[in-house]
């Protein structure tokens, strides 16, 4: 399973997941250390969904094709819970308590990816995949 676009799909994801992390951390920082013009399109909603859907969708598609060989759905259920917690920040408004839910969804959805691949190197039937691959 782990061919090479796989494994760029898997660190496209998990570097989108680790970017809308940040994006969630550093923005405050931003918006104080530089004029708001200069950074206002970080804080729209837009931009947030726009990362936020294609994260997701990357992770979907990676967890999908990873599963369907080593067969493991425990990363089903990390990759539920940061949804969840993604969406549940976004439901919130108080944003002491936001932020850190867009975070911990945010890694945690890289995290589904970064295990999912660790399962698919220990995993013989995605090893012979590799090696069909090439």
């Amino acid at each position: 399973m782990l061919n090479a676009k796989s494994i760029s799909l898997e660190k496209v994801g998990v570097t989108l997941s680790l970017a809308c992390a940040v994006h969630c951390l550093l923005l405050p920082v931003l918006l104080v250390a530089m004029s708001i013009g200069a950074v206002e399109w970080l804080a729209d909603e837009h931009t947030e969904l726009i990362i936020l859907s294609v994260a997701g969708l990357i992770a979907a598609v990676s967890l999908w094709r990873g599963c369907m060989l080593h067969r493991q759905l425990s990363v089903w259920l990390i990759f539920a819970v940061a949804v969840a917690i993604i969406i549940g920040g976004h439901t919130i408004e108080i944003s002491i308590i936001r932020t850190p839910l867009h975070i911990a969804g945010g890694v945690a959805l890289a995290a589904t990816q970064l295990i999912n691949v660790w399962l698919c190197r220990r995993c013989p039937k995605c090893s012979q995949e590799h090696d069909h691959a090439h």
